[in-house]
């Protein structure tokens, strides 16, 4: 059983008529069905408030937000059989995926897995385009990690200092010894 959409699935459902579902579910044979998985949001609610208001809670989060690239969730909810079923998202700065829905957390661990190397590669190449020179935003991630390594660094200094004035002792009497006759 594959937990991945095919180009099948994705391509019949490009332009979806309005009353259509345009989400998808994951059957117990393994194929990708349309599906209402995501509830109809009101005009000025975020699809976070939506989800938990018919019952989805988000499980796990994948990716720093929009401004990192790629963000993944993985939503639960009790089904009417009283099992739990999961709901994954896909979002970006400017798209949105389908919702899928997943019977068990099996595939959903199994297809959140395949997404999660996306997600990483997305991050990283963010923040290696706020490394380049006249590029880097105030107060982001990389500030953030420059500044925690100077306080470190300021921190940790007369710790250093003494360490390095150690290593230069110890050259020092290497090398005394190697010209001594």
């Amino acid at each position: 059983m594959t937990a991945t959409p095919d180009a099948g699935a994705n391509s019949s459902r490009q332009s979806p008529m309005a009353d259509e579902p345009s989400d998808l579910r994951l059957t117990s044979d393994g194929e990708w069905e349309p599906d209402r998985a995501l509830p109809d949001i009101g005009e000025k609610e975020f699809l976070d408030a939506a989800l938990e208001r018919n019952g989805w809670a988000p499980l796990i989060h994948l990716g720093g937000g929009e401004d990192m690239g790629v963000e993944v969730t993985l939503h639960q909810q009790r089904a009417s059989t009283g099992h739990p079923e999961y709901l994954l998202s896909v979002s970006g700065p400017e798209f949105g995926s389908p919702a899928l829905r997943l019977p068990n957390l099996p595939e959903a661990m199994r297809l959140l897995a395949q997404w999660a190397p996306i997600v990483q590669a997305a991050s990283i190449t963010h923040i290696l385009g706020d490394l380049i020179p006249g590029e880097i935003k105030h107060y982001g991630l990389v500030e953030t990690i420059a500044a925690r390594a100077a306080w470190g660094v300021a921190e940790k200094r007369p710790e250093l200092q003494a360490d390095r004035r150690m290593q230069d002792r110890v050259e020092e009497a290497r090398y005394r010894a190697a010209r001594k006759p």
